[in-house]
C-alpha cells in the first residue's frame, strides 16, 4: 500500500465534515417540519371556530317570530363552552338595531348580529350578519 505522505487521516476528517452537514441539513428540515405540524394545528383551530360561527349564524337567521319579539336590544347571549378536538372554545352572541337603519318602515329592522368564537386565550373569530325582521315592540 503506497501512502503519499500528508494524507494520512484525510479519510476521517472527510466523514466528521460530512457528518456535521447532513446534520445541519436535518436540523433545518426537522424545524420545518415542527412549524409545518403547529401549521396545521392552527388551520384546524380555525377552521372549527369559523365552522362554530357560521353554525350560530344560521341558527338566528331562522328564529322564529317569537324569539325576536321577545328580545330587549342590545341583547348578549349567555356564553357557551364547546370543547372540540381537546380545544376549549367559547362563543358569545350579540345582537343590536343597526346603525344603518332607517327606521322605515316603523316595525321593520335591521338587526346586527355578531357573533364571537374565542379559544386558547388570544385567538379569536368574529362575523357580523344584518337580519331583517318586524318587529312590534318598535311599532308606533
Amino acid at each position: 500500500m503506497n501512502l503519499v505522505k500528508g494524507q494520512r487521516g484525510f479519510l476521517l476528517v472527510e466523514a466528521v465534515v460530512a457528518i456535521v452537514v447532513i446534520t445541519v441539513a436535518l436540523v433545518a428540515i426537522l424545524g420545518m417540519f415542527i412549524q409545518s405540524l403547529q401549521a396545521t394545528a392552527n388551520a384546524a383551530d380555525y377552521t372549527v371556530a369559523a365552522s362554530l360561527v357560521q353554525e350560530q349564524m344560521e341558527q338566528m337567521k331562522i328564529k322564529d317570530e317569537l324569539f325576536w319579539n321577545s328580545l330587549s336590544f342590545p341583547y348578549q347571549s349567555a356564553t357557551e363552552f364547546i370543547s372540540m378536538n381537546k380545544t376549549t372554545y367559547t362563543r358569545t352572541t350579540q345582537a343590536e338595531l343597526s346603525p344603518l337603519d332607517p327606521e322605515y318602515p316603523a316595525k321593520q329592522r335591521i338587526i346586527k348580529v355578531t357573533v364571537n368564537v374565542e379559544w386558547l386565550g388570544a385567538q379569536k373569530i368574529s362575523m357580523v350578519t344584518y337580519v331583517l325582521r318586524e318587529l312590534p315592540q318598535f311599532a308606533n
